[in-house]
């Protein structure tokens, strides 16, 4: 039924397609291919004529997908996939005239130790690179590096996705964070008797050290979460909460702030930053580049 329309059909359509289908919304489907909205309405106006189908129709939470494109979704998805590795292993890359674009998901670790070497070798060696970067949820990462969301994504992730690769950048130890007047050593029994606060992405009240604690038969006090180190660092820093983090953090804060670092009184097990990437991205060459960038971004820690 549709083989006529298909022989004349554009390919860059099929990337329109793959990317309104994921998005079901014609303005972040634009902002995701750097099209205007109105680009990507004309192709999907083109890709509906070639199919004889609405693709995509109005519904109470926006657009949704026909049956037809749902069953498009994945061998389109898996075709752009196949393209792009093809095509990565021909193209040269040459990182001082390059104008590409990097999606990188990082944690807040990632974000706060890894980023400044990544600028710092994008305006040595690539200055025309534009690097956009967001945060790393473990329940889509999968899906995200599969369909270009993310590149490439560093984190502390104790078990990547399936189908991804991934390589640890270094393992980091844990510390705490104190206000700077804190004074003596810190004890297991001032440990449990402080308050505490959690960095916590998901707005959770625990971590990692009350895991440790929790086979120790005991637990901690914690009071406060927040999503990331910096706020965290600010409010330690302002008053009798202590904060468990990861040392090359609490190191990096204590530099700029009034804090002391201290050793935790209890053995906390070290954790592993990883790089993930997808095997749609694993031949590369831009891609190679810009996972040694951040190779030697951890080295350089």
């Amino acid at each position: 039924m549709y083989i006529m329309h298909l022989r004349n059909l554009d390919l860059n359509l099929l990337t329109v397609l793959d990317a309104v289908v994921e998005a079901r919304n014609v303005t972040r489907a634009a902002q995701r291919l750097h099209l205007s909205q109105s680009a990507v309405s004309h192709a999907l106006t083109r890709l509906r004529r070639a199919f004889g189908d609405p693709l995509l129709v109005r519904g109470s939470d926006g657009m949704a997908p026909t049956p037809l494109a749902l069953r498009l979704a994945g061998p389109v998805r898996d075709a752009l996939a196949t393209l792009q590795t093809a095509v990565g292993t021909l193209r040269t890359f040459d990182p001082a005239t390059t104008t590409d674009t990097f999606r990188v998901g990082a944690t807040d670790y990632g974000e706060l130790l890894l980023l400044p070497g990544l600028a710092e070798a994008v305006r040595r060696a690539a200055p025309q690179v534009r690097i956009l970067t967001q945060p790393i949820r473990q329940e889509t990462l999968g899906e995200d590096l599969a369909t270009g969301r993310i590149d490439v994504a560093v984190g502390f992730v104790r078990h990547p996705p399936a189908d991804t690769h991934a390589v640890k950048l270094l393992d980091e130890r844990y510390a705490c964070l104190a206000r700077r007047d804190w004074r003596g050593a810190l004890t297991l029994r001032r440990y449990l008797d402080a308050r505490h606060l959690q960095v916590s992405p998901s707005g959770t009240l625990s971590g990692p050290a009350d895991e440790a604690l929790a086979r120790l038969g005991t637990r901690r006090n914690v009071v406060f979460a927040t999503p990331h180190f910096t706020s965290g660092a600010g409010i330690v820093a302002r008053t009798d909460l202590l904060m468990t983090t990861p040392a090359r953090v609490a190191r990096t804060f204590a530099r700029e702030m009034p804090l002391r670092v201290l050793a935790p009184p209890f053995e906390i097990p070290p954790i592993a930053l990883t790089m993930m990437w997808s095997a749609r991205t694993h031949r590369d060459a831009g891609q190679r580049w810009l996972r040694e960038a951040l190779g030697a971004a951890a080295r350089g820690l």
